[in-house]
């Protein structure tokens, strides 16, 4: 869901455009990271030591269901704004059933289309090294090291959550650097490489 809302929505909102594109993946990606870095600062700092561990997912569950009542809304408003023809569901309309099944094979086909020009086309084999691997890395920190970093040597291992925030402190700086600076270099190759230098150096 995540990557969903990093890669694939700003792109049917402003469409092929490369400057506009970036400008858009750089500010969705500030709030996420503005969004993470307020979020876990609150739950390491706040839930976690009143609530318990046990009890601060009740948090999450009330979070979740507000936005899911947003968005409702906010589906229910432009489905306001069209036509009583188009309200009419259709008579061949498919089940929820047949649609899952559908967005999986549809997932599957845009998997095995994205290996297959990656790794058939030389210009793009770079991807799988450079981005596959070091997004890899990057997960592997947040989620595997910094649990057993906080453990150890804090003593809680909630604030775990703390210190993979710092992390993505980091990437906001990044996308507001891509963002004031994405006139000037206009290939994403330089950004993508000391990505991955700076993870195989840390």
């Amino acid at each position: 869901m995540v990557e969903l809302i990093q890669r694939a929505i700003p792109r049917d909102i402003v469409g092929d455009d490369g400057n506009k594109l970036q400008k858009m993946d750089a500010l969705v990606h500030i709030f996420y990271e503005v969004t993470g870095v307020s979020g876990a600062l609150a739950t390491g700092l706040g839930l976690t030591p009143h609530l318990g561990n046990n009890y601060e997912v009740i948090v999450t569950l009330i979070c979740f269901t507000t936005a899911a009542i947003i968005c409702l809304l906010i589906n229910s408003s432009e489905l306001s704004k069209n036509d009583l023809d188009n309200d009419i569901m259709p008579a061949n309309e498919s089940n929820y059933f047949k649609s899952a099944f559908q967005g999986f094979f549809l997932f599957g086909q845009s998997i095995f289309i994205g290996a297959k020009i990656i790794f058939t086309l030389r210009k793009f084999i770079w991807l799988w090294t450079c981005y596959t691997l070091a997004l890899y890395a990057h997960r592997y920190i947040e989620n595997g090291t910094a649990p057993q970093i906080a453990r150890r040597y804090f003593g809680q291992s909630e604030w775990s959550q703390i210190i993979v925030r710092g992390s993505d402190l980091g990437e906001l700086l990044g996308a507001l650097f891509i963002f004031c600076v994405r006139t000037y270099i206009k290939t994403p190759l330089p950004w993508s490489q000391l990505y991955a230098l700076m993870l195989l150096i840390v």
